[in-house]
């Protein structure tokens, strides 16, 4: 089994409020796979072993940069970019690199107000190589329980 199936079954497990569609970006050899989703979706054990705080009021962008070829492998990368509200306030908290045993990823923490819409516009280059992955898109937030 490659590791796009284990990413997949992972985020299931992960976050069993999300459904597991795929969200990704293609360019060239590299598949860049992202998400994001309110913190309370993950588990208390889960929030607290990637030392994320859990609020209504506060999201995760996950990204995960794989190459692309007979097996699907995880690569380690540098993710710059802006996560931003419609009239330019900038929302991130914090971002950091997560490795785990089968994959590398940058978890991306940022605050919202119930039906805010935000700009993703991220640039992730993969380690030693000059190619760059570009990642723009607006996303709509709620808060749960509204």
């Amino acid at each position: 089994m490659t590791i796009r199936p284990y990413f997949i079954i992972l985020l299931a497990l992960l976050f069993p409020n999300v459904a597991a569609a795929e969200q990704a970006v293609r360019s060239g050899e590299w598949v860049l796979h992202y998400m994001t989703l309110n913190t309370t979706e993950l588990t208390p054990e889960v929030a607290k072993s990637y030392g994320v705080k859990r609020s209504k009021r506060r999201g995760l962008l996950m990204l995960n940069l794989q190459r692309d070829g007979g097996s699907v492998e995880s690569v380690d990368h540098r993710a710059e970019g802006t996560i931003r509200n419609l009239v330019g306030q900038t929302k991130i908290e914090e971002q950091r690199r997560v490795q785990t045993s089968d994959a590398i990823y940058t978890l991306v923490t940022f605050s919202y107000t119930h039906l805010e819409t935000l700009r993703f516009d991220y640039q992730i280059q993969p380690s030693g190589s000059a190619d760059q992955i570009g990642l723009k898109f607006h996303q709509q937030m709620f808060t749960p329980g509204r």
